[in-house]
């Protein structure tokens, strides 16, 4: 750290500052850390002290403390001893604090609370929402599954699996409203190219209740109904907006368009399907957990309204990270990031180092690579990114 000042006399003001590095490149630029007020306001405040000797003492300790804070850690272990739940356990989530950003870029916060004001909730929309969004990234799995899972996250949920199924309806009923916020949240953030339209079909298999077959009938009378998912993406591979029919009938996607004007061309492709099915995929016990809760409609609707932040979410990221590395490797990547967290300690790092991540350094402006994480410093990374 080091000292910066401005103006002249007894009404020069002090700063103590630091330099960092930028999120993207090799250029540093400079933060305050501590306001000192004039040299005036010093010399009142410690009387008898030269105000710039007690400005540079108090940088040194500034200084101090925060070498201290990067002090190697011991963590003592008994080779005697078995290993316990209670002193530490596997958590996951190195990538909550690279995704939380992209969260706001969203504005997830505020559909949700436009959400709340239209329905009588008391449960967190918005935390279930994360949890199944950065599971469906992390830990692709049943709702039960990724709702156990998310417990081991290092942000964690304590959202009950009741909570979740009600929020899956509330997200189904709300789908539609939440395509065209996000289109016109990321639209007004930054800049949607969509002079080209891409879209996909894909077909899914689900089991349905019979209530619902009526409307879900399968193609060649298969057992298990289809679901065509038709997904509109913008000349960067960005999804727009996305529509499920059954399988028997035909998505019109044109209706589904969330532009004010319309694209110069609509194109069919397939140069986007890994992407799309790395995080719109139903794993074999996805969506038939119980009878009575993801074999409905509804909760296909949501499932796929969760696929598609996530899709949305990652292909930001993709585009922050230059645009040249693969969807696929950015999941393996941030999958990859799990740690061992010891209780009352911090973080332990159980991962091999790679340039991707020191990307994700770059982007978070922490070291998320860090051998060991102090649990105040995990903290105060996450809350960052708020």
């Amino acid at each position: 750290m080091f000292l910066q000042h401005k103006g002249s006399g007894k009404e020069k003001r002090v700063y103590i500052c630091r330099s960092y590095r930028l999120k993207r490149g090799d250029k540093t630029s400079t933060e305050i850390v501590e306001k000192l007020g004039t040299l005036m306001d010093i010399e009142a405040a410690h009387p008898g002290v030269d105000p710039m000797e007690w400005a540079k003492a108090r940088c040194a300790e500034l200084t101090r403390l925060a070498k201290k804070a990067r002090k190697p850690v011991k963590v003592e272990l008994d080779p005697a001893a078995r290993v316990s739940t209670r002193k530490q356990h596997p958590v996951t989530g190195g990538m909550i604090p690279l995704m939380r950003p992209f969260f706001q870029w969203m504005g997830i916060g505020r559909i949700c609370k436009d959400i709340k004001a239209r329905h009588r909730f008391k449960f967190d929309l918005e935390g279930i929402m994360e949890a199944l969004c950065f599971g469906r990234v992390l830990c692709p799995d049943s709702k039960v599954a990724t709702l156990e899972s998310s417990k081991s996250f290092v942000t964690g949920t304590d959202a009950s699996i009741e909570d979740v199924y009600l929020a899956l309806s509330v997200m189904a009923k709300e789908s539609t409203f939440i395509q065209k916020e996000l289109y016109r949240n990321t639209k007004k953030a930054g800049k949607r190219n969509t002079g080209i339209i891409y879209y996909d079909c894909t077909n899914y298999y689900f089991e349905i209740e019979k209530d619902d077959s009526d409307s879900y009938d399968a193609k060649e009378h298969r057992s298990n109904p289809i679901v065509q998912c038709g997904l509109l993406m913008d000349a960067e591979g960005m999804p727009l907006a996305f529509c499920i029919n059954p399988g028997n009938n035909p998505v019109d996607l044109l209706t589904i368009i969330p532009l004010e004007e319309a694209p110069h061309d609509f194109i069919k492709t397939s140069r986007f399907n890994s992407e799309i099915e790395s995080l719109f995929r139903i794993p074999q016990t996805g969506l038939s957990i119980k009878p009575d809760s993801l074999q409905r409609k509804d909760l296909i609707i949501s499932h796929f309204t969760i696929g598609f932040i996530a899709l949305l979410m990652v292909k930001r990221l993709q585009q922050e990270l230059g645009g040249e590395c693969a969807v696929d490797k950015i999941i393996g990547e941030l999958r990859d990031m799990r740690y061992i967290c010891r209780e009352g300690a911090g973080y332990i790092a159980a991962f091999s180092p790679s340039p991707l991540k020191d990307k994700f350094n770059q982007l978070t402006d922490s070291c998320l690579d860090a051998e060991f994480i102090p649990g105040k410093t995990m903290r105060a990374i996450l809350k960052k990114q708020r």
